[in-house]
């Protein structure tokens, strides 16, 4: 069973019990809506996840306090806000969700930092009509369902994976080591980049896993200390990660590091020491730059809370404003009103980055961008991201996309193929035929076969690949501010 398959089990195992609570879901849903037509009492925004003093409150704190000092307020009225510790799984945090769902005051959801538990709290929160607002939950099968008041506030780990594998592309490494935790968030996140590294030409010679609660990695590292490889790809949570980056420097292993995001939602740089030097990490709030959201929210928030604001603390103040933005726009709290407002009223700026809502609730505008561990410190990378932004723009095709389509499968489609070794099933290039691939040649490598396509044709035309339309067709307004959103 792959990664994917298996989730979407998992949330229809738990959905099965909801489905003969229709009619309670309904009255909860009615009351909701009720309350938010005839009050004019505080707006109520519950954080499930967030201890007192954590990044992520102190952020969405920050917002309230800005908000409801304001001219312009939130339609006259306060916020108010519930704290709810999180959970290590879902079936701990299920009561606590539950009670949120059942009071009809609340407006909204946010947090839900711990692995697991965003995509089944979305069915309850969905069926309550509940606008859900996870800030970490960068799994694909968050939005996969259709649901209606389910707001993804990360790009997902297509994205991530897409935008990582064009870094290392760029860093011209040819082979990387492929390692993640058990968990479901991490598998999905390396398998993906696997898929990702291989349209760019890099060769994947080692992929293994490990459980997060292991003290002990040697075994594993043993196991392809000897490969021939350039960089080491590592999906996991701060904790862990920060203890394999030790272990694998104590074993003599100096070769860069690609971490995923989670790496750095945690004291990374704390607790990896001198191992952690030279980390790359992929963020939505970099140490630096001269946005003026950016250096506002920073000046606020080390001012209020004598800290500098993290990746965290960032995604907690975006996630209070832009529910404040689309509360505005729907000019009620009414839940059907938020998700059309959400869905189809346009784009809203973050100190994060753009937050363009599609009718999945899939994220558009917002990107990753790169930072390194230097000194004990993360220090930004300007620039790197920029040759993916550019091509995506300029051939209108989004690598992501790109291996979908090689796929010639969607996902429900490509879930019940039989798995392999990598998760999904992918073409054979080195055995297609010569009309049917390109090639490209690496610096200081070999030739490596490349899917065909715009990205082909501008490797064999390097000098006549002008800007042009990304499909031969006339694109629709909405496609042509996604393709401007995403540069």
């Amino acid at each position: 069973m792959t990664a994917s398959l298996a989730r979407l089990w998992t949330v229809m195992v738990f959905a099965l019990p909801l489905a003969g609570c229709g009619p309670f879901f309904d009255e909860i849903a009615e009351r909701r809506s009720l309350y938010a037509k005839q009050s004019d009492g505080p707006v109520v925004i519950a954080v499930v996840d967030g201890s007192p003093g954590s990044g992520f409150v102190n952020g969405v704190r920050l917002a309230i306090d800005e908000i409801d000092s304001s001219k312009r307020g939130l339609l006259g009225r306060p916020v108010e806000l519930i704290v709810r510790p999180g959970a290590d799984n879902f079936h701990d945090l299920r009561p606590i969700v539950q009670r949120i769902a059942n009071n009809p005051r609340v407006t909204a959801a946010l947090g839900h930092g711990r692995p697991g538990v965003a995509v089944p709290a979305s069915v309850i929160y969905e069926r309550s009509r509940v606008l859900f607002m996870p800030a970490f939950d960068a799994t694909e099968e968050l939005t996969r369902h259709g649901f209606n008041f389910v707001l993804r506030m990360l790009p997902d780990n297509r994205v991530m994976a897409a935008q990582t594998a064009s870094v290392a592309d760029l860093f011209g490494y040819e082979r990387i080591v492929v390692l993640h935790q058990v968990d479901d968030a991490d598998r999905e996140a390396a398998f993906l980049f696997e898929d990702l590294a291989r349209f760019f030409g890099i060769e994947v010679p080692f992929q293994g896993s490990f459980f997060s609660a292991q003290t002990n990695y040697r075994r594993l590292i043993n196991e392809f200390a000897q490969s021939d490889f350039d960089a080491v790809f590592l999906a996991a949570d701060t904790e862990s990660g920060a203890r394999m980056l030790r272990q694998l420097r104590e074993l003599g292993i100096r070769k860069p590091v690609l971490g995923s995001p989670k790496l750095n939602l945690g004291p990374f740089a704390e607790l990896s020491k001198e191992a952690g030097e030279l980390t790359v990490v992929p963020t939505v709030f970099g140490p630096e730059g001269n946005n003026a959201l950016r250096r506002r929210f920073t000046n606020s928030y080390v001012e209020t809370f004598g800290i500098e604001p993290d990746q965290n603390a960032a995604q907690g103040f975006d996630s209070v404003k832009i529910l404040a933005e689309i509360i505005r726009r729907a000019g009620s709290t009414e839940p059907r009103a938020l998700a059309n407002a959400a869905h189809f009223a346009g784009p809203m700026a973050g100190v994060t980055g753009i937050y363009a809502f599609d009718e999945a609730g899939n994220l558009h505008g917002k990107s990753y961008r790169f930072q390194v561990l230097r000194h004990g410190r993360w220090r930004a990378l300007p620039g790197i991201d920029l040759p993916f932004l550019l091509q995506r723009f300029e051939t209108g095709v989004d690598p992501a996309d790109e291996v979908a389509s090689a796929l010639a499968l969607s996902h429900p489609e490509r879930d019940r193929l039989p798995p392999t070794r990598y998760g999904q099933p992918i073409p054979d290039r080195d055995t297609a035929p010569a009309a049917d691939r390109g090639e490209r040649r690496r610096p200081g490598g070999t030739a490596r076969p490349l899917a065909a396509g715009p990205r082909a044709e501008a490797a064999a035309n390097p000098n006549q690949a002008p800007l042009r339309p990304p499909v031969g067709r006339r694109m629709s307004s909405r496609e042509r501010d996604l393709r401007w959103l995403a540069i």
